[in-house]
C-alpha cells in the first residue's frame, strides 16, 4: 500500500515517514528528492528542489507529475506541501498536523521560503496556511497530530492504518 505523507512545510513529513517506512519495512521517498534526482538525470545538473521551483514553478510542477509516477505502490512518501493542491495521490493520504506557531517557527529556522513573500514572511504564512490546510484536510484519509515526538506520531499512524 502506498502511504502519502502530507502536511505544510515544517509539519514533520520527511522524519515521520522515514520512522514510518522503517516500522513497515517498506521503501521510503522523499518527493523533493525524487524530483531533485529526475532533474539532475534530465538536465545534468544538480540543484535542489528550491532552486528547481525558483527557477521555473511550472518545471517544477512538471517533474513532479514525473516523481509521483515513479514511486512504487508499496511504498511511504512524503510529498511536498502543495502537492496535494497539483496532484491526486493514489493510496492512503495522512495529514500531518502541528500547531500553526510552531509551523512558523520551524520554517523561519531555515530562512523565508522561495514561497514566501520575502518582505512579508507572516503575512505569506497566514495566506498559505489558512488557504491549504482546509484542501489537506479534505483530502486525507485521516489526520495525526504531531504534538508529541516523531516516534509517537508514526506510531499513531500506523494504528490508524490498522483501523482503515
Amino acid at each position: 500500500m502506498k502511504i502519502n505523507i502530507i502536511g505544510f512545510k515544517g509539519a514533520g513529513k520527511s522524519t515521520i515517514g522515514r520512522l514510518l517506512s522503517e516500522s513497515l519495512s517498506i521503501p521510503f521517498f522523499d518527493l523533493d528528492g525524487v524530483i531533485e534526482e529526475l532533474y539532475e538525470a534530465r538536465k545534468g545538473t544538480r540543484k535542489t528542489f528550491r532552486e528547481i521551483y525558483l527557477e521555473s514553478e511550472s518545471t517544477f510542477r512538471s517533474f513532479e507529475t514525473e516523481a509521483l509516477s515513479k514511486v512504487p505502490c508499496d511504498a511511504v512518501v512524503s510529498v511536498g506541501g502543495a502537492t496535494p493542491l497539483y496532484h491526486k495521490l493514489s493510496g492512503k493520504v495522512v495529514l500531518i498536523e502541528t500547531e500553526k506557531e510552531e509551523l512558523y517557527k520551524r520554517i523561519m529556522a531555515n530562512g523565508v521560503p522561495a514561497f514566501f513573500d520575502k518582505h512579508k514572511p507572516r503575512e505569506s504564512f497566514e495566506r498559505l496556511y489558512e488557504e491549504r490546510m482546509p484542501i489537506f484536510r479534505e483530502k486525507a484519509d485521516f489526520m495525526v497530530s504531531n504534538d508529541g515526538t516523531p516516534e509517537e506520531t508514526a506510531i499513531s499512524i500506523q494504528l490508524a492504518l490498522k483501523r482503515q
